[in-house]
């Protein structure tokens, strides 16, 4: 069956979503992750040269107003719901829908992944504000707004780090604070178990178990990962 019409089957809401963050919805997962994978890079891209290419407002602001990123908010935050929906639908369903596990994995991934990149520009770019006029740090402020992509980290179900190449935490969504606590605090150290697993506490006192993954992205300019953990 066409990915279109098993995805349509379970809920019209998750294809509508998934077509968001796509160019097309394709008919199947291998067609389906060539283009979110491709999504990626270019959005990657487009980050990276912002970063090599100077620290001009006009730059950034031209990148940011691209097709591509216009609506950049809206876009990620329906990603996410796809995500998280499309999740919940497959777990119900039992094992034969792993191809819509897969995607809505691949949809968070990719939404996430971007949310950083794009968030990276501003802190590269306010570590040289020290060098620019107090009218270039009024554009700067003007064009790299990055409230909605705050907003949409802080509030997802998910954890999220930000963690440095030498394992140390760089920054914590709430959700990730809550689950694993002290042990999210800015600057300490945090290393992927060998089973890619954690025992978190839930809003009930309780303890439980999450899986952790992980992604590679550049945050000012330096090698990161992208920790999400994720309650099973």
């Amino acid at each position: 069956m066409p990915m279109q019409s098993a995805l349509g089957a379970l809920d019209p809401g998750f294809p509508i979503a998934l077509k968001r963050i796509t160019t097309t919805l394709s008919p199947g997962i291998t067609e389906l992750k060539a283009s979110l994978l491709a999504y990626t890079v270019e959005a990657q891209k487009a980050v990276n040269a912002a970063l090599a290419g100077g620290d001009t407002s006009s730059q950034v602001s031209a990148i940011l107003n691209t097709t591509e990123f216009k609506d950049t908010d809206e876009q990620f935050s329906l990603s996410i719901a796809a995500a998280h929906l499309g999740s919940a639908l497959a777990s119900k369903r039992g094992g034969d829908n792993w191809q819509i596990m897969v995607v809505a994995e691949l949809a968070l991934t990719v939404a996430i992944t971007i949310l950083v990149g794009l968030m990276s520009l501003t802190t590269e770019r306010a570590i040289g504000r020290a060098d620019v006029s107090e009218r270039a740090r009024r554009q700067d402020r003007n064009n790299l707004d990055t409230e909605p992509f705050t907003q949409i980290i802080a509030t997802m179900s998910d954890g999220v780090m930000v963690v440095s190449s030498d394992n140390i935490i760089v920054t914590a969504n709430p959700a990730a604070q809550a689950m694993l606590g002290m042990q999210t605090r800015i600057g300490t150290t945090f290393e992927i178990p060998s089973d890619a697993t954690v025992e978190i506490r839930k809003s009930d006192d309780e303890t439980g178990r999450a899986t952790v993954s992980q992604s590679t992205a550049k945050v000012a300019g330096n090698d990161a990962r992208i920790v999400t953990i994720r309650p099973v």
